[in-house]
């Protein structure tokens, strides 16, 4: 609720006037298996996608980040410590 409520801020808000904000939420389940294969799949269906919130677990953080680099997609995210990153 709180991500949904966040999007609803920022679009009633004057920071990005004339934008349409979504929110796709997957589950990683903190592996890197699971975690590349649901951002292969985000990246390939629906809209596009300019940025992806990461996971807090950092092997499933790399493992993504090496994933998003084939679609120039920027991913942020506070929790992952790798220094590979």
């Amino acid at each position: 609720p709180s991500i949904a409520q966040a999007v609803q801020d920022i679009e009633s808000s004057s920071f990005l006037p004339g934008f349409r904000l979504n929110a796709y939420l997957v589950d990683s389940k903190c592996s890197v298996p699971d975690a590349t294969t649901a951002a292969v799949a985000a990246m390939t269906t629906g809209p596009q996608k300019h940025i992806v919130f990461s996971d807090s677990c950092s092997a499933a953080c790399e493992a993504v980040n090496d994933a998003l680099r084939h679609f120039q997609v920027l991913q942020v995210g506070s929790g992952c410590v790798s220094v590979s990153l």
